[in-house]
């Protein structure tokens, strides 16, 4: 955490050096003690890049020092920002407030600067020996080297044995009785996988559902559950538990290979080195994995390598259970990736854990700057093994994680010696309590059900940066909510409307607006976002549920960070409007047909947002059918999601001629009739269709005939066809398509269900090629 802080004190700094000086006035002796901070600090920040493993020792002391000196800066930021707001609001009833004028001189610095500065004489004369030893060493965090995103994969190394027998199981004789399967073993042994492994198995489901023939006739559940503990096995199920080993060496070497190095050839040097790795792993799956994160991460050649292979050793000589061991994940973990991977293991026992939102939390806690950067944190972090990937988005890209409990107590471990619970607090119920404990240096605040009588307490929480309170039961938020001048970004219920006090909040990047638990299900017409949204020049994500954006009327400012805007109802899309809202890159709307069947949205004018990448366009209760209505659609989009319109198919050929989408979701009659031909549209266009389209959903839809040919689709690797009653089948060309994968159809509609199969036993026959048909 020594990085993470000396970094976000750095940022604190410049900005206190960028203020208005007569807004937050300083002294000259006050700017002198900053300044000399700032180029002590920045010396620590670069020998931890470049000195890890020698920067332990020096981890706590550095931790607490920057982070004394940044809350006594912020706490200055803070205070002068209230008075200023008091001194406006005087203002504004004609009674000016004068400010004393005392320059603060920042005193309190000199204790930091005590403490930090034999730090960094020790640093620099540890930094001196090493260049003359060894030359002058290269930073060694990850950030220099931007990677591509890992593939997505369950790994059955070792398993194999295992499926077998649970499968036979699960597909053994009808019954009518419940059947529990239970799997024992160590932690990080592989039993969720195995679990997991089985559940996606789509040739186990058919198995399954031939076994159990009518469903009607058998309605007996199989249930297979995980734990370590042999006696809740025995107890749940009169049959004897699965237990899982340890694997042998085989499968050890085979699972180390494939996650550190795949196919590569080693040296034999390098061979003899690994070897004396997984040996060192003690056959337990979780540490190998880790352990092969290590290796794949660090430089190929034998220093490296060896370095790894003797802390395994000293780690099992010191360590029967292997806590040690999964700990030299984080040992070896470059230091600007340890703030991340922490803030994952604050999150509870078994949370999936959105991707999205997890971004935009590191973003806001100033471990990364913008979501390229966090993409690639996360795939740095993946490729080490550390979060589980738990579901995929429709264009494959990691749509949620989680972390194994073992890999998350360490993590907690770790982040208990780092002091890091001062910043960060998830899932903690009594805000009034964590105030008496942290109210001084929070600056993360996530919590699930958080007690309505405690949110008074978030008036003392100066330095937050991250709220999150939107399973909250309460009606409206405190007011001191909104002079939390710190704030990144904030989540809450919401169950009327967004007070206007939100445009005081102008650190926001990101807010987060659920209806109110209380009112969720109740349909309000008239819940406005504030005509002052539009002063707040850095927000970047903006995420209601169906509020009205209020019309500009001349007076707003663009909203040029603003990237994510969803979900707002009836925007009408004039030029005005799309120009303060032109770097979008994610827009969804809502339109009603019943209640505004004349409206003119003027929805041609969306091509003007030229960075657009997503676009959802949902119309509730009625149809508009009007030519007025027509959008047209930017030439970015990569994801389009329609439904509700009842476009006629011949409307296909604008969103066919989109040469950059990947992905294309036509929901609840989207597009209406009983024939779409991709023939005609091709011949009435010289150009390609659907490019690159890679994922086609339709789902409730009156389509009777689709015909279509392979090169219409070229690029498609997935189809969902759901409650599409009158569609009986598809073209066969449809399976010469090489890349496709997964077609995904209703098991009630058994001629639709059959044509697909059919398609794909022949594919499979003919010509060796393998596509999975999923039952929904």
């Amino acid at each position: 955490m020594a990085y993470a802080v000396s970094h976000s004190l750095i940022q604190t700094i410049n900005r206190i050096l960028n203020f208005d000086a007569k807004k937050y006035p300083i002294s000259d002796e006050g700017k002198q003690r900053i300044e000399d901070l700032l180029a002590r600090i920045k010396t620590i920040k670069h020998f931890l890049e470049k000195y890890p493993k020698e920067s332990a020792s020096f981890e706590t002391d550095v931790s607490n020092a920057a982070n004394q000196a940044e809350d006594v800066m912020e706490h200055f930021i803070y205070e002068h920002y209230r008075w200023n707001l008091k001194a406006d609001k005087m203002a504004a009833v004609g009674r000016p407030r004068n400010r004393t004028e005392i320059l603060y001189d920042f005193r309190e610095l000199n204790i930091v600067m005590e403490e930090i500065t034999p730090i960094a004489e020790k640093m620099a004369e540890i930094q001196r020996k090493a260049e003359q030893q060894h030359g002058v060493r290269p930073a060694t965090t990850s950030s220099s080297a931007p990677l591509p995103p890992p593939e997505y994969e369950t790994v059955t190394v070792g398993l194999e044995k295992y499926l077998k027998n649970i499968k036979d199981l699960l597909c053994g004789q009808p019954s009518s009785l419940r059947q529990i399967v239970p799997i024992t073993g160590m932690g990080g042994i592989g039993k969720t996988t195995l679990a997991r492994t089985v559940y996606e198995d789509e040739d186990a489901w058919d198995d399954i559902r031939k076994a159990f023939g009518d469903p009607k006739k058998c309605d007996g559940s199989r249930i297979v559950i995980t734990t370590r503990d042999e006696n809740v096995a025995s107890h749940v199920s009169s049959s004897p538990p699965h237990k899982m080993e340890l694997m042998d060496s085989k499968d050890s070497w085979t699972l180390l290979k494939l996650k550190a190095f795949r196919d590569r050839d080693l040296a034999p040097d390098m061979k003899k080195i690994a070897e004396e790795v997984v040996v060192g792993c003690g056959g337990l799956p979780l540490a190998i994995v880790l352990i092969a994160g290590i290796l794949s991460g660090a430089e190929a050649n034998t220093e490296a390598w060896g370095e790894i292979a003797k802390d395994v050793k000293s780690a099992v000589e010191n360590d029967h259970e292997f806590g040690k061991r999964i700990a030299l994940s984080y040992t070896y973990l470059p230091v600007d990736l340890r703030p991340c991977f922490l803030y994952m293991g604050g999150f509870p026992e078994d949370h999936e854990i959105r991707i999205s939102k997890l971004i935009k939390l590191w973003i806001a806690e100033g471990f990364v700057g913008d979501e390229n950067e966090a993409k690639d944190y996360l795939n740095k972090l993946v490729r080490r093994n550390l979060p589980l990937i738990t579901s995929l988005k429709s264009n494959s890209e990691f749509k949620s994680c989680n972390i194994h409990d073992m890999v998350r107590d360490m993590a907690k471990s770790q982040a208990l010696d780092e002091n890091y619970e001062r910043r960060l607090s998830i899932g903690h119920p009594d805000l009034t309590r964590l105030a008496r404990a942290y109210a001084s240096t929070l600056r993360s605040c996530l919590t699930f059900q958080p007690n309505e009588s405690s949110l008074g307490g978030l008036r003392k929480f100066k330095l937050l940066r991250v709220l999150d309170v939107v399973d909250t039961d309460a009606y409206s938020l405190p007011a001191p909510v909104f002079e939390l001048f710190h704030l990144r970004y904030l989540a809450f219920g919401c169950p009327m409307e967004v007070p206007y006090a939100i445009s005081r909040l102008q650190n926001l990047r990101a807010l987060i607006v659920r209806p109110s638990k209380r009112l969720r299900h109740h349909s309000n017409d008239n819940v406005d976002l504030p005509l002052e949204i539009w002063m707040m020049p850095l927000l970047t994500h903006l995420v209601s549920f169906y509020d009205l954006l209020p019309d500009p009327k001349g007076a707003a400012s663009a909203l040029k960070e603003l990237l994510t805007l969803s979900v707002v109802k009836k925007l009408i899309c004039t030029e005005q409007m799309m120009g303060l809202i032109h770097n979008l890159k994610k827009l969804a709307i809502t339109y009603f047909g019943d209640k505004y069947p004349n409206e003119d949205y003027q929805l041609h004018n969306l091509a003007l947002l030229t960075q657009l990448e997503k676009l959802t366009l949902v119309v509730k209760k009625g149809s508009l059918l009007q030519m007025k209505a027509s959008p047209v659609f930017p030439e970015t989009l990569k994801k389009l999601t329609l439904s509700g319109w009842r476009f006629p198919w011949e409307d296909m050929k604008a969103i066919a001629a989109l040469p950059e989408l990947r992905v294309l979701k036509l929901r609840d009659h989207a597009f209406e009739g009983g024939a779409w031909s991709t023939i005609e549209e091709d011949s009435d266009d010289e150009g390609e269709l659907f490019v690159k389209l890679e994922y086609l959903m339709i789902e409730e839809s009156d389509l009777e005939t689709w015909e279509t040919e392979k090169d219409h689709f070229p690029a498609l690797k997935r189809i969902m066809l759901s409650r599409c009653g009158k569609l009986k089948e598809i073209s066969k060309d449809i399976g010469n398509i090489l890349e496709l994968k997964l077609i995904e159809v209703d098991r009630t509609n058994e001629s639709l269900l059959e044509s697909v199969q059919g398609i794909r036993d022949t594919q499979k026959e003919v010509y060796g090629r393998v596509f999975v048909v999923r039952q929904l």
